[in-house]
This record gives C-alpha cells, sequence and structure tokens, in this order.
C-alpha cells in the first residue's frame, strides 16, 4: 500500500492503483538492456543519435575500495552503503542535490557557449 485509504487502513487508496499503473507502464517502456525510453531507443528516425554519458557514483566508489579490503566469508551476508553524516555535518537533502545538478548543468551549458563564440 503507498497511500492507503485514510478511513480504513487495510484498503488500498484509489490513487495507489493509479500511481502504480503508471509506474509500471514507465518502467515497461524502456529498453531492457539500456533503460532508454523506447520511443527514442527503438525508432529508426535518423533526427535522434545517441552518445555515452556516465556517472560517478562516489557511494560505489567507497565500496567498491572496501570490498577489496575485506574478505566477505560468512554465507548470506549482504554488504550495503548506508550514508552516514560527516562529523558535525547532516545529510544534505533531495532539494540540496537538485539545486547541486542544475547549478552544474548552468556551468557546462555556460562552457558551452564560451567556447562556441571562440
Amino acid at each position: 500500500m503507498i497511500l492507503g485509504d485514510h478511513r480504513k487502513r487495510d484498503k488500498p487508496h484509489w490513487a495507489d492503483y493509479a500511481l502504480a499503473a503508471a509506474y509500471e507502464t514507465i518502467d515497461a517502456e524502456k529498453c531492457p538492456k539500456c533503460a532508454v525510453p523506447i520511443w527514442w531507443a527503438y525508432s529508426e528516425n535518423t533526427a535522434i543519435e545517441f552518445e555515452h554519458d556516465h556517472v560517478d557514483c562516489e557511494s560505489c566508489k567507497w565500496d567498491e575500495q572496501e570490498k577489496k579490503k575485506i574478505k566477505q566469508d560468512k554465507p548470506g551476508r549482504t554488504l550495503f552503503v548506508k550514508p552516514i553524516p560527516a562529523e558535525g555535518e547532516k545529510l544534505p537533502t533531495r532539494a540540496d542535490f537538485q539545486n547541486e545538478m542544475i547549478a552544474k548543468a548552468a556551468k557546462q551549458a555556460e562552457k558551452k557557449v564560451e567556447s562556441a563564440e571562440h
């Protein structure tokens, strides 16, 4: 249950079904291998081009480095990364992250404009 009916806790809210259906539709409309939406991925329209991009995940980086250091010898144990705030800090919010990404994108766009002008 996602929202739940506020009058009956054991009965799903009508929006739960709509949200679940929307998620399933969006998920089903991606290439199962590359996750690009199918209206682009499967199109033979020559106006669509592709390029590789990447993300640098600090959590994955840390995880890979730590796993090299330790020997996982307990069957059934699953290691996972849990974010914790640095001493004297607090974890940033989703909005903080989005603002950082907007600022980063703006800088990259500005650099492209400057390089196109020269």
